[in-house]
């Protein structure tokens, strides 16, 4: 399952790794600095983490079992813990960051404004979270940015039907926002120094800080 879907995101996502490479980059990583790795999903981001730092001490979150199995398998470390990202179950300030990879799309836009407290909650101050979401510009670029990310899919494998079966999920099962919306919120939840790191449009690197108070 590991090697599909690992297989898979890559002909789905264009620029994967460059993403969460950046991702991490904003992370200001130190020897057992608390992480969690939300919707980790296989593991990817952690394994760049403990790539740039080998003793940094990392929660893997997940609501799928199969895929905290094989994050599991990948660290044998790590704490893994199943749940839902609306509902975080860790204590108040319990992590130096926290880090989300094409976790938050998955929720509608009146949830995330309670995910963020939740993500502000557990994060000590001072912390950083910093997450990488399908986004889109909003009006008339919606649909250049809908052609080139089929193009992609297409020259990666997906036959059109599949392109056009996938990227019919926005509004159903994904729900994207532009990166100015996503900024708002996250200033909206008091959040720190809220800004886009990279747009690569369908995706972007958001990060922010919950502040020292």
């Amino acid at each position: 399952m590991r090697h599909d879907y690992d297989e898979l995101i890559l002909r789905t996502v264009p620029r994967y790794w460059e993403l969460i490479r950046t991702l991490v980059d904003q992370v200001p990583l130190s020897r057992e600095m608390r992480v969690l790795d939300a919707g980790c999903g296989t593991g990817a981001v952690s394994s760049e983490v403990l790539l740039r730092e080998p003793d940094a001490d990392i929660t893997l979150f997940d609501a799928s079992e199969d895929m905290l199995s094989i994050a599991r398998g990948r660290f044998g470390g790590c704490v893994c813990v199943r749940g839902d990202i609306r509902d975080l179950p860790f204590p108040d300030s319990s992590f130096d960051a926290v880090l989300c990879m094409l976790s938050t799309h998955y929720l509608r836009e009146y949830e995330r404004p309670a995910f963020l407290e939740g993500v502000k909650r557990v994060l000590r101050p001072g912390g950083v979270f910093v997450y990488c979401e399908h986004t889109f510009p909003g009006g008339d670029a919606d649909a250049q940015v809908v052609g080139e990310w089929r193009a992609f899919l297409t020259a990666n494998g997906r036959t059109e039907e599949e392109a056009d079966a996938y990227l019919s999920r926005r509004g159903r099962v994904h729900f994207p926002l532009s990166p100015e919306r996503h900024i708002a919120l996250l200033e909206g939840a008091g959040f720190a120094d809220a800004r886009m790191v990279l747009c690569s449009y369908p995706q972007a690197v958001l990060s922010a800080r919950r502040y020292l108070l």
